[in-house]
């Protein structure tokens, strides 16, 4: 199954995704200067398949990386790990971090925790589009402030096996709930 997007309808696939390989890949098409930031906690290689849509996870950890990057502190950790049959990805960094009351607001459309004057190009919706791609995994995606760090936690799905590769593909509207 293939991720497509035709008029405002998404259609995402659930079939094995190998999270070093996208992760690779995202780091690839980053900037060096970007990359040079980003700390990977946790081995790759020992990480199992997750359940998804392999470019939509890709889509997701660009846009986690790229708001690391714009709104964060100096330091980003991509931090991967496994629990009770979920593949977590964890993309921190080490900035100042939003009030509790912002936590949800966040992932609103068109909702901005930072002064439109710091990013003029930035709409407000990636991380609403990141959490409904996220949801149509059969995952979550959420923000947290823990240790001096801002935290997004990406969980998706641990692929159990051949069989997932025919789950059916869900689809949605892009802005859709």
């Amino acid at each position: 199954m293939e991720a497509r997007s035709e008029l405002d309808l998404l259609v995402v696939s659930r079939v094995p995704v190998s999270i070093q390989a996208q992760l690779a890949q995202v780091l690839e098409a980053t900037a060096s200067d970007i990359v040079a930031r980003v700390e990977v906690i946790g081995d790759p290689e020992g990480i199992s398949k997750a359940r998804g849509d392999p470019g939509r996870f890709r889509q997701i950890l660009r846009n986690l990386i790229s708001n690391a990057d714009r709104y964060g502190g100096h330091r980003i950790q991509v931090r991967l790990g496994i629990t009770n049959q979920t593949v977590r990805i964890q993309v921190a960094d080490n900035g100042a971090g939003l009030p509790e009351d912002e936590w949800e607001s966040i992932f609103e459309p068109y909702h901005r925790a930072h002064p439109s004057g710091s990013q003029p190009a930035a709409l407000g919706i990636g991380l609403s589009v990141a959490r409904n791609l996220a949801r149509l995994m059969d995952g979550s995606l959420a923000y947290r402030r823990q240790d001096h760090w801002s935290v997004f936690q990406l969980d998706l799905p641990v692929a159990a096996g051949p069989q997932t590769e025919h789950t059916p593909a869900k689809t949605a509207t892009l802005t859709g709930h």
